[in-house]
């Protein structure tokens, strides 16, 4: 049946084209040619562009119920919006996605550019096998942070480290290589050890008002 013979069969069902007058909640109130009343319809799933009071659309009539299948024209002053099922919504060229869950699959790569980002999250899971980040600076504020490695390699021209009290444990060994090496110390400095060995190719100085060896 073509679209023409499918318009003129009956008149309880067809398409036919209207001006939105007024929206009331979901139902949109539509002007068609040559009638007196407005037609109540609704949008359907495919009209995928919102319509606004204004547009000309194309309209599914039924006895039961009619939809808007399309918005056909629009005023220049009103901007489109594009809204899918409200799960993707395009506006004003602001992209909204309000799902369940979303899915993001590429074979090559995914690409994010923008000036800013910001992710918040109650829980969150990073799996990088090989990462690298890069930037002029990075800060970072939490309560607690737990880091587990096998190996660990820094490189930096100066660390500034400021703590209340700081734990180092270490099993087996550890080994400095330092150029210069000095430690100004307030109150107290104490070692407890077995056995402590201290070599110096020069001289050595202890400066102090009062020495016990014993």
């Amino acid at each position: 049946m073509l679209e023409s013979e499918f318009i003129g069969s009956t008149q309880l069902t067809r398409l036919s084209y209207g001006i939105i007058k007024f929206i009331s909640n979901e139902d949109y109130h539509i002007k068609l040619p040559r009638k007196t009343n407005l037609l109540n319809a609704k949008k359907a799933l495919s009209c995928l562009v919102e319509p606004v009071i204004d547009d000309e659309v194309l309209v599914y009539e039924d006895s039961n119920q009619s939809y808007i299948l399309f918005v056909l024209a629009r005023s220049t002053t009103n901007k489109s919006t594009l809204n899918i099922a409200n799960l993707i919504c395009i506006e004003n060229e602001e992209v909204r996605v309000n799902a369940k869950s979303i899915h993001l699959s590429a074979v090559d790569a995914i690409e994010l550019q923008t000036d800013k980002q910001s992710v918040s999250c109650n829980v969150g899971q990073f799996r990088i096998n090989q990462g690298q980040f890069s930037g002029y600076e990075m800060q970072f504020n939490y309560e607690s942070i737990k880091f587990l490695c096998r190996i660990v390699r820094t490189a930096c021209e100066t660390i500034h480290t400021k703590a209340v009290q700081t734990y180092l444990r270490i099993a087996e060994l550890e080994h400095q290589v330092i150029g210069c090496l000095r430690s100004i110390i307030k109150r107290s400095y104490r070692i407890d050890c077995q056995q402590i060995d201290i070599y110096s190719k020069n001289d050595a100085k202890i400066v102090a008002k009062q020495i016990h060896l014993g």
